[in-house]
């Protein structure tokens, strides 16, 4: 994958993470059981104040799940994007890896018992 769609794929990531976030606070924070004019509920589901505090306590936890695993998804595009531009770098300046640049491993001369002659 090129690297641009990973980082533009990361970025989704973190973007659809801080959505889930701002759902998680929401059902969290705004919660109305309309008792008082204008009798309009928000994240109320059943009669009970406790009982309708518990249903959006596990979705807030459920949202706060999910954005956790999409900000690791967008991290990990965004480590592997740096991990194969450092490879990218390293093939493009002929800079031998660092397991290669001993002077018997260059030239393949290793024998059976994998000991450089």
């Amino acid at each position: 994958m090129a690297n641009s769609a990973r980082s533009l794929m990361a970025k989704f990531f973190y973007l659809i993470s801080m959505i889930c976030m701002g759902l998680g606070f929401y059902k969290m924070w705004v919660y109305d059981n309309g008792d008082h004019y204008p009798y309009e509920t928000h994240n109320a589901y059943v009669g009970g104040d406790a009982y309708n505090l518990i249903i959006n306590a596990n979705y807030a936890t459920a949202f706060f799940v999910l954005a956790l695993i999409f900000a690791v998804a967008g991290s990990t595009c965004f480590i592997i994007n740096a991990i194969q531009l450092k490879q990218q770098e390293v093939v493009n300046s002929n800079v031998s890896p660092a397991l290669t640049k001993f002077d018997g491993l260059e030239s393949g001369e290793i024998s059976e018992n994998n000991s450089i002659e």
